[in-house]
């Protein structure tokens, strides 16, 4: 995951030279951040996804149960995450296989919001296991229902290697808006 960000991070600085070079500039606004065509992606825009086979969540989604069928669902949430399926939103998880991403996209910079992604989704794979073991739906609502200090670190709480990042991604505002050092964020991650 750092490699990918990595590249995301030199892609973006990429973008912004050229767009620069070219006597022009990236929509950016002080309060929602850099500016497209999508509502959804104000802000970093940024939607970081994993590829995981969870295959004891696809097989709850057959159930009779509409709460189990939803479980993947409620769990991701719990956590700022998004599934969907192999092909993309509103797509069956052939093989179990989900694309699972953050939610949020607002407030927050490109590294605390890969690091939510990666908090949440190890999250989700140590559920798979429970569930993979012989915990019941019941038993994995139970869990999530634990308060989130207690439950997963969130990108607030994350290790102390994102620190730097975040006063960075804080002081952006102020400064012209730059896409994060990719060396720094990748480091974060």
């Amino acid at each position: 995951i750092p490699s990918v960000f990595q590249r995301f991070c030199d892609l973006s600085n990429a973008i912004k030279d050229s767009a620069e070079k070219n006597g022009t500039k990236l929509m950016w606004n002080e309060t929602l951040g850099f500016m497209g065509t999508c509502p959804s992606n104000l802000g970093t825009g940024l939607r970081a996804s994993v590829m995981v086979v969870l295959p004891e969540f696809n097989k709850l989604m057959s159930s009779e149960n509409h709460a189990d069928k939803e479980l993947l669902e409620t769990v991701c949430a719990a956590f700022d995450l998004q599934p969907r399926g192999s092909a993309g939103e509103h797509s069956a998880a052939e093989g179990g296989k989900f694309d699972v991403s953050n939610k949020q996209r607002l407030g927050f910079s490109e590294v605390q919001l890969v690091q939510k992604m990666i908090d949440g989704v190890s999250r989700v794979v140590e559920l798979e296991q429970k569930l993979a073991a012989g915990a019941t739906p019941d038993e994995i609502r139970a869990l999530i229902a634990v308060p989130a200090e207690t439950a997963a670190p969130t990108a607030e709480a994350a290790p102390a290697a994102a620190e730097a990042p975040k006063e960075e991604a804080a002081a952006a505002p102020a400064a012209e808006a730059e896409a994060p050092k990719a060396e720094e964020a990748a480091a974060a991650v």
